[in-house]
This record gives C-alpha cells, sequence and structure tokens, in this order.
C-alpha cells in the first residue's frame, strides 16, 4: 500500500511537472507574441506617423513654393 502511494505520488508529480513546463513554454510563446505584436503595432504606429509628418512637411514646402 505505501509503495502504491509512492508510485502514486511519483506519477502525480510527474504530471504535474509536465503540466507545468507546458504551461511555462506557453506562457513564454505568448509573451514573445506579445512582444512581437506590440513592436510591429509601434512600428506601424511610427511608420504611420513618420508619413503623415513627412505629407504635412511636403505640403508646408509647396505651399511656400507656390507663394
Amino acid at each position: 500500500m505505501h509503495s502504491l502511494l509512492k508510485l502514486g505520488n511519483i506519477k502525480c508529480s510527474i504530471v504535474l511537472n509536465d503540466s507545468f513546463k507546458v504551461l511555462a513554454s506557453n506562457s513564454i510563446w505568448l509573451y514573445s507574441l506579445y512582444r512581437s505584436c506590440s513592436l510591429l503595432l509601434l512600428l506601424f504606429s511610427m511608420s504611420v506617423l513618420f508619413r503623415f509628418c513627412l505629407d504635412s512637411f511636403i505640403s508646408v514646402n509647396i505651399q511656400l513654393i507656390l507663394d
């Protein structure tokens, strides 16, 4: 009975360990996905902002040239 309990305990700890490893790797994967998405969003917003600034700068220059 004692050895059966010990075996069950070992099995339970192995299962917990495996699930913890899966959870940890998934959270790392999710975190990296979040990081890459936020980086892409940042780059996109920066490019939009840069394009907007560039467009306004060009239009201001054209206005100055035309005047």
